[in-house]
């Protein structure tokens, strides 16, 4: 999991925390490979219908709202 780690500025005050990417593993196990390649699947297929205009509609109502 990803660290978030706590900046203190010069009057000792707390600011936002940073994320920090996770390292890299060298090797992942099964699991991981199938989790890893199937939320690429999905996400590339959200793409691919987000291109084609699925959710403009969808979009559109959530910018209304703000």
């Amino acid at each position: 999991m990803a660290t978030t780690e706590t900046d203190i500025s010069e009057n000792g005050t707390n600011r936002k925390s940073r994320w920090k990417r996770p390292k890299a593993k060298k090797k992942y196990t099964e699991a991981e490979m199938r989790l890893i390649e199937t939320t690429r699947a999905v996400l590339e297929i959200i793409e691919k219908r987000k291109q084609a205009g699925e959710f403009d509609e969808f979009l559109e109502e959530e910018y209304a709202k703000r």
